[in-house]
């Protein structure tokens, strides 16, 4: 494995087991339901609940788009991944490195 790869494992890894450990804190001290019956789920606030995660999602590409462009890569794919994936896309094309003009080919751009 090379040395992106490694460090792309170990940042997933890190966040995984940070959610579980909120999740387990969630659980031994009963927030679960005090986060769903928090303001966001109440009948007047229904449109947020979307607004909010889709207006990250379009954050989250905007940005992906201008860090593809600044490292060479493919600027729509990396669009439609970080709309997705959003932080965790944003986080892969960080650690992905730039690509010189040799290595610009078609098949390794992505």
């Amino acid at each position: 494995m090379t040395s992106n790869v490694k460090a792309i494992v170990k940042i997933v890894a890190t966040f995984a087991a940070l959610f579980i450990f909120l999740n387990v804190v969630m659980i031994k001290l009963n927030l679960r339901e005090a986060v769903f019956r928090s303001f966001l789920f109440k009948e007047e606030y229904k449109q947020l609940t979307v607004l909010i995660p889709v207006g990250f999602s379009i954050l989250t590409s905007y940005l992906g788009y201008i860090v593809a462009r600044k490292k060479g890569r493919r600027k729509k794919h990396w669009t439609f991944i970080c709309f997705f994936l959003n932080i965790w896309g944003l986080i892969i094309l960080f650690f992905l490195p730039s690509l010189s003009g040799t290595h610009r080919g078609k098949a390794g751009r992505c």
